[in-house]
Formats: C-alpha cells, sequence, structure tokens
C-alpha cells in the first residue's frame, strides 16, 4: 500500500498533522495527532508498519513534535524532511539515532531515555536550535558531538557511562542547567568552572575526587549537587564551597551523613560497605 493509499484509509492528511506521539498521545490537540483515537488495534498497527518499512513518516512536512517510543526500532527511519520538527522524544530500544537528523535544524528539544547507543552521529553538531538535550540512562561515553550547540541552555546527561567532560565545554556559554550524575567522572576541566551563566549543576554519584574551589566562576550558581562523590562526602570540602558561594544550596554527604577529615576509610562506591553508622558525623 502506497502513502497516499495509507492517509486515504486512515482518514488523515498528512499536511495537516504537526504531532506523532505514540507514548503519550493525550496530550496533544487531537485533531493535530496521530494517532486518533478512534483507530481500531489493526488501523494502528498499519500505522506503525508503515512508519517502519515504507518510509511513511517523511510525508509529515508540517511535523513539529515526534515520539515513536512504542516501536521497536533497529534503525531509526529517515526524517531529514522534517524540517520543522522541534521537538524529538524517545524512550527505549538498541538503535543509533539516525544521521538524517542533522537535516532537522529547528530541533529545539530533544529527550532520549533508555537508549542504547555509545555515541552521537557527527550530524548533531548542525542542530544550532537546540536548547534542551536529554540523553539520560543510556550509554553514552562521550559528549564531544554536543560542545559546539552554543544555544543550548538545559543539558541532561543523567546515568550514563561518560568518563571525561570535554575542555571545550566552555562554548556552551548559555548552559543553566547542567546534569552529570550517576557517570563515571573523576576529574573536572578547568574551563567548567567558567560557566558564569550556570544555574544548576549536579555532578552527584561520580568519583571525582576534586574540586578546584579557587577557580569557580560561577557567579550565578543556585544548586551544587556533590552527593554520593569522594569530594562531596567530607564535610570540610561542602563547608569551604559555601563560604565562597554563600547563595548556593550545596548538597554532598550520603544521605546527609559525611566522612570526617583524615577519615581511615577512603570513597568507596557503595559507600557504607563495610561500615557502621558510627563512621559517620552528621550534616
Amino acid at each position: 500500500m502506497n502513502t497516499h493509499a495509507i492517509s486515504e484509509s486512515l482518514n488523515f492528511d498528512f499536511l495537516k498533522i504537526e504531532v506523532i506521539d505514540l507514548y503519550n498521545t493525550h496530550l496533544h490537540k487531537e485533531e493535530l495527532t496521530l494517532p486518533k483515537k478512534n483507530w481500531s488495534k489493526d488501523e494502528l498497527e498499519l500505522f506503525k508498519n508503515s512508519i517502519l518499512n515504507d518510509g511513511l513518516i517523511n510525508n509529515f512536512q508540517n511535523l513539529t513534535y515526534l515520539d515513536l517510543s512504542s516501536l521497536k526500532i533497529t534503525d531509526y527511519p529517515d526524517i531529514s524532511n522534517l524540517k520543522k520538527l522541534i521537538e524529538f522524544h524517545h524512550i527505549g530500544g538498541k538503535f543509533t539515532l539516525p544521521i538524517s537528523i542533522g537535516e532537522c535544524k529547528s530541533i529545539k528539544k530533544i529527550f532520549v531515555s533508555a537508549v542504547v547507543f555509545t555515541t552521537l552521529p557527527k550530524s548533531f553538531i548542525l542542530l544550532e536550535n537546540l536548547e534542551v538535550l536529554t540523553i539520560e540512562n543510556s550509554n553514552l561515553k562521550v559528549i564531544k558531538n554536543i560542545t559546539s550547540l552554543k544555544n543550548i541552555k538545559k543539558l541532561n546527561l543523567r546515568q550514563n557511562k561518560i568518563e571525561k567532560i570535554p575542555d571545550d565545554i566552555l562554548n556552551l556559554r548559555n548552559l543553566e542547567y547542567l546534569n552529570l550524575s550517576q557517570n563515571k567522572i573523576s576529574d573536572l576541566p578547568n574551563e567548567i568552572y567558567d560557566l558564569k551563566n550556570i544555574i544548576e549543576i549536579n555532578l552527584s554519584d561520580n568519583p571525582l575526587f576534586n574540586i578546584i574551589i579557587n577557580r569557580i566562576n560561577w557567579h550565578f550558581l543556585k544548586i551544587l549537587d556533590l552527593s554520593i562523590t569522594p569530594f562531596g562526602c567530607f564535610r570540610q570540602n561542602i563547608d569551604d564551597l559555601k563560604r565562597i558561594l554563600p547563595n548556593c544550596d550545596i548538597k554532598g554527604g550520603r544521605n546527609k551523613l559525611f566522612y570526617e577529615n583524615g577519615d581511615k576509610y577512603f570513597f568507596i562506591p557503595s559507600i557504607k560497605r563495610g561500615l557502621s553508622q558510627n563512621d559517620y558525623i552528621p550534616q
């Protein structure tokens, strides 16, 4: 069945559809959204199969929102014709983001969760209007194709496998929110201290051993989360930070408990392993 026949069969006009959301259809205006509430199970399956196998998606040239989360995708469909796309969402799967995403230069928000991939396509650097990027609970290891996107304001890379923050993170001069919690970061580049517009930083649950306190230029920082890190589990380190960031809510320790400076124990990934309550001091 060709794409025109599919639209006739399912009673929709390609150019009138602004949203395809297989995850939360009810959040959008029904007349502008697919799938329709009155579709039968067979009609819904026809639509899903056509997206995966017939290149249907590129016919929606006025699409602004795309979420194909319920599809079992191994090779993401080509989306190069979606020139008006503003939001891209996907939860779950084992695939690489399509190279064609670089053609969707109007994108402002990307949310990806529980998708198994380690790197981003090189075409990602073309998304110059991107303001919000979330890639969480995935296997992402490097973020080098992100730091050229100078309009990003909110960057959430929580729960990945990132070991290093690149030196050119300073390119993200408009960055206001940074979440790198639950990664494998042990050190910070000097450049991160000069993100002068940053408002919130979450580095919790990383093997982070040091912060160069006298390098900090976070003039507008309101929240800094260093809990469950080697640095943040020592009370003195948190106190030192509070002196230079008096207007910032600084979180440390584990469950509000700290090591004493000079404690014979050092950071253990599960911290509580082998330790009793007496090995901590309260916040």
